[in-house]
């Protein structure tokens, strides 16, 4: 699956990130890894990464958050039959910061199993350990000396964290929408996430992202269809 989105026709990104928000679709964790997989290509493809690094990017991208899944826990519970909900993983995140090594842990056993103990592996396990950070303390204990997390994070948690503002909140609120998204990702670039990484997200996906309703100079209402053709025009998407 990863390898059919990658190739992909770069003229039909429009529709892959139409598909990540479709709001009967967001908001579980297997939508949320399949979208987060799904920003991290685009936005791969815009940075002009190879086949190979796009494989690395997408499948690390997939399985940022699959220690969740492999985490016993009666909160963690699925209660409708449409898998486990982001706000309540979410919650738990922040709430009880050592259940992280547990689904650290979790996830590196998983990894490895799956597929051995490669460079192809070592990256997802570095990508799916150093997601699992608390939004407000993003490096704080992760290591032991002043490492930062590595460039593959960066891109997984900005495209992540844009997938889960723009899904529902549980009781904590509604969706936000796409340009409002970005601009909390903008407005917290370089405490959370890396600033230049999150400028570059900006501009590869637009100011008002896919799916955006937005209003021209003329007072019509458009709804933004595509990217725009050139990321220095990241304000001027195509719209319909």
């Amino acid at each position: 699956l990863c390898l059919d989105l990658i190739d992909i026709r770069a003229d039909h990104h429009n529709i892959l990130l139409a598909l990540v928000h479709l709001e009967a679709y967001k908001g579980t964790l297997f939508s949320h890894m399949m979208n987060t997989a799904v920003l991290s290509i685009v936005f791969g493809h815009r940075l002009g990464l190879t086949r190979r690094q796009l494989v690395d990017l997408g499948l690390a991208a997939f399985h940022h958050d699959l220690g969740w899944a492999l985490l016993a826990d009666d909160r963690l519970e699925d209660t409708d039959g449409f898998g486990l909900k982001m706000s309540t993983i979410n919650a738990i995140r922040a709430s009880a910061r050592q259940d992280l090594e547990a689904v650290r842990t979790k996830v590196a056993r998983a990894l490895v199993r799956l597929g051995g103990f490669n460079e192809m592996v070592i990256n997802r396990l570095i990508v799916a350990f150093e997601c699992q950070v608390p939004e407000d303390q993003p490096s704080k204990d992760l290591y032991y000396t002043d490492i930062g997390p590595s460039f593959m994070s960066n891109v997984v948690r900005v495209a992540s964290a844009y997938d889960e503002l723009t899904s529902p909140q549980g009781a904590s609120g509604p969706a936000m929408l796409p340009d409002q998204a970005m601009r909390h990702i903008l407005d917290d670039a370089g405490k959370t996430y890396d600033r230049f990484l999150a400028t570059l997200f900006a501009h590869c996906l637009g100011a008002y992202p896919v799916g955006t309703l937005v209003e021209l100079d003329t007072t019509e209402i458009g709804l933004v269809v595509n990217l725009p053709s050139n990321p220095v025009n990241y304000h001027r998407p195509q719209v319909k």
